[in-house]
C-alpha cells in the first residue's frame, strides 16, 4: 500500500513496514508450476490485497504484482482503490466476482494501463513477474523521455524522476543478487 512506500538515504524508492512478511519455505510449497505456497490468508490492507489472498487460498509471488499493479492504478488516477466497498462488499466483488478498477484513466499512458491489468489477472498464474514489470517500467521512461503526444506536446520526465527510476531499477536488480535461493 502506498504508506508502505518511500525513499531510503540514498533517494532509492523502498518498500517499508515487513512486519507481516513471511520467508517462503520448500515444505510450503504446494504447486510447483505456478509458484504457490500455503500461507497466511488476509494479512495486508484488504484494497490492495490479491484475491487469492482475500479467500486464504494458497498464493505466491504473483500476489505482490497484484498489490504492486492496485498501487499503480492508483498513482495513475489519484483515486483509491476500491474506496467505495465495504469490507463484505470488496469480497464479493473483487474476490470473487473479480471486479477490477477501472482502466478508462483520461490522457494514461497505454503501455502502463495495460500493465496493470496484467497485473491485476484473476488468475494469479497469467500475472508477469517483476522482471517483466521493471522491464515495462524501464521501456516506459525511455519513452516519455523523448516521445511526443498526439497534440505535438515534448514529454519529459524530470530529472529528479528519471533518476528514481534509475535507482528503483538498480533496488530491484540489488534485492534480485541477493535473493534467497529455496
Amino acid at each position: 500500500k502506498p504508506e508502505n512506500i518511500g525513499f531510503d538515504v540514498r533517494n532509492r524508492v523502498k518498500i517499508f513496514d515487513f512486519g507481516l512478511a513471511k520467508e517462503l519455505k520448500r515444505k510450503d510449497l504446494v504447486d510447483v508450476a505456478g509458484g504457490l505456497y500455503e500461507a497466511t490468508g488476509l494479512t495486508g490492507s484488504r484494497r490492495y490485497m490479491a484475491p487469492e489472498v482475500v479467500l486464504c487460498k494458497p498464493y505466491g509471488l504473483s500476489a505482490d504484482v497484484y498489490s504492486y499493479s492496485i498501487v499503480a492504478w492508483e498513482v495513475f488516477t489519484g483515486k483509491i482503490p476500491y474506496d467505495h466497498m465495504d469490507y463484505n462488499m470488496h469480497f464479493e466483488e473483487v474476490a470473487v466476482k473479480g471486479t477490477r478498477p477501472s482502466t478508462k484513466i483520461p490522457g494514461g499512458p497505454i503501455s502502463m494501463i495495460d500493465l496493470v491489468l496484467k497485473g491485476c489477472d484473476t488468475d494469479c498464474t497469467k500475472r508477469p513477474d517483476f522482471t517483466y514489470v521493471c522491464k515495462k517500467l524501464k521501456h516506459e521512461s525511455r519513452l516519455l523521455q523523448y516521445d511526443k503526444t498526439n497534440h505535438g506536446h515534448h514529454h519529459h520526465l524530470s530529472s529528479r524522476t528519471a533518476y528514481l527510476m534509475g535507482q528503483s531499477s538498480r533496488s530491484f536488480i540489488e534485492s534480485q543478487s541477493r535473493k534467497i535461493v529455496l
